[in-house]
């Protein structure tokens, strides 16, 4: 569900699950962890992030959010942090993360997006989280990254669930540049090539200051983690994932 390769010290990351667009459930979780920890180990000085198939990522797996309305609030504020932590973990490379976007990225797998330093779109990429039209608190980081990538912006984004193109998510800052038509990964080598002149130690202290202080976005997700436990055990949203779940088997 997660490929990996390094090629010159530059790690290529690959959510793949295309068969469901790269929804981002607990197995794909443990698979991220698992890639994330192997590359841990090997010297590095760049990372690309991107999905296989049509989309980047649709978000978190409709299945798993089923699954947690069973669930006690305790156990899924613990679970929940640890699954933000699990993917958020690509941040302890502690080299300039780049995401290469082509499709959708929604949900969860835009905040994923939004956690990387530089964004590269396709010019038919979107975007969009839905998480308040579900009943379910913003989880991912999403109240950290978003006021921080595109503070005047990120409420309204948040609050409409509106779908944005690409051209709109980068005039707000959300993507940092648009490709040419299919271009994206090779925008993303372009990108890598002018990082990889750098040196590396000062790139590294400048990412510790431009990602900010560790600890504001561990209360961040620590706060998601509690009210988005809080929104499963509601029957708002038991509602609306019924009519999600009868949606999608149309």
């Amino acid at each position: 569900m997660v490929t990996t390769e390094v090629r010159d010290e530059v790690a290529w990351i690959r959510l793949n699950d295309p068969a469901r667009l790269n929804a981002m459930g607990e197995e794909m979780a443990g698979h991220f962890a698992a890639a994330v920890a192997h590359l841990k180990k090997q010297p590095l000085r760049a990372a690309v992030l991107s999905g296989e198939g049509t989309s980047f990522s649709a978000g978190g797996d409709l299945e798993m959010l089923k699954a947690k309305q069973t669930r006690s609030w305790a156990t899924n504020t613990g679970d929940m942090l640890a699954f933000y932590h699990t993917f958020l973990s690509l941040l302890e490379l502690e080299v300039p993360l780049i995401a290469a976007v082509h499709g959708w990225a929604v949900g969860a797998g835009c905040c994923l997006m939004a956690a990387c330093d530089i964004r590269l779109a396709d010019p038919e990429a979107r975007f969009r989280v839905p998480f308040l039209g579900m009943g379910l608190f913003p989880g991912m980081g999403s109240t950290y990254w978003f006021s921080k990538r595109m503070a005047p912006w990120a409420s309204e984004f948040l609050l409409t669930g509106a779908t944005w193109d690409a051209r709109t998510a980068c005039e707000r800052g959300l993507v940092t540049q648009i490709c040419e038509p299919g271009q994206v990964m090779e925008l993303a080598q372009l990108q890598v090539e002018k990082i990889l002149k750098n040196g590396p130690e000062v790139t590294r202290d400048l990412l510790h200051v431009l990602r900010g202080d560790p600890s504001e976005l561990r209360a961040a997700l620590a706060r998601e983690a509690d009210l988005q436990a809080r929104s499963y055990n509601r029957e708002e949203f038991a509602e609306r994932i019924r009519h999600a779940d009868s949606h999608r088997r149309r």
